[in-house]
């Protein structure tokens, strides 16, 4: 149960196009707040990261040169292996979680197992 203060994010599922076609503008999204002279870990400044991705093919291939590949093909975030399942939070952060098919469905039959499995964990209980 969400509380009356917090509202739970809508997911959204993402196509393979929608994901590598708003990699560029999800990347811009998320540096948006870093001055253009700030270095990446890789010595690159965030105006020659802009740069470089306006001067990419705007394609998952021209700019997997550019970005790191999760940007344009993610990888399901419980095994590694390519996603098919992508779902995009409205959080305000822009949050996503990956799944292959495999691990989606995986996940979908083990809370099958748990009718109860939507209930709220309680607080524990203090030992005294």
């Amino acid at each position: 149960m969400t509380s009356p203060s917090r509202r739970a994010p809508v997911l959204r599922i993402l196509t393979a196009e929608e994901v590598s076609a708003g990699a560029a503008e999800r990347w811009r999204d998320q540096y948006r707040h870093w001055d253009g002279d700030r270095r990446f870990h890789d010595g690159m400044t965030k105006r020659e990261a802009d740069d470089a991705i306006n001067a990419a093919e705007q394609t998952p291939d021209g700019l997997k040169g550019v970005l790191n590949p999760s940007w344009t093909h993610p990888s399901c975030d419980v095994c590694g292996e390519p996603a098919t399942v992508v779902a995009h939070s409205d959080d305000g952060f822009g949050n996503t979680r990956s799944c292959c098919l495999t691990c989606a469905e995986k996940i979908a039959a083990l809370l099958r197992q748990f009718p109860r499995a939507a209930e709220r964990v309680r607080e524990p209980t203090p030992h005294f």
